[in-house]
């Protein structure tokens, strides 16, 4: 999906944080962590996209994004 927005000039991220203690930053920092880990924020960090959020957009802009998003949901089901 994120190739498929970009392809149409819809600026994404990879998500950077997710589960936000497996970041090396963290990996020396004393912390208590659930006994089943944290598989949401797993998901998030493998898997999320990050969609532009800028006070610039214009409703034409938005509207390209949701059009985006409806091609790409009727084409890769």
């Amino acid at each position: 999906m994120q190739i498929f927005l970009e392809k149409r000039n819809i600026q994404t991220r990879v998500v950077f944080t997710g589960n936000i203690i497996r970041q090396p930053g963290f990996k020396n920092i004393e912390m208590k962590v659930a006994q089943s880990g944290y598989p949401e924020a797993d998901k998030v960090m493998k898997g999320g996209v990050l969609l532009a959020c800028h006070h610039g957009l214009t409703r034409p802009m938005i509207e390209h994004v949701h059009e985006s998003f409806r091609v790409f949901s009727q084409n890769y089901k």
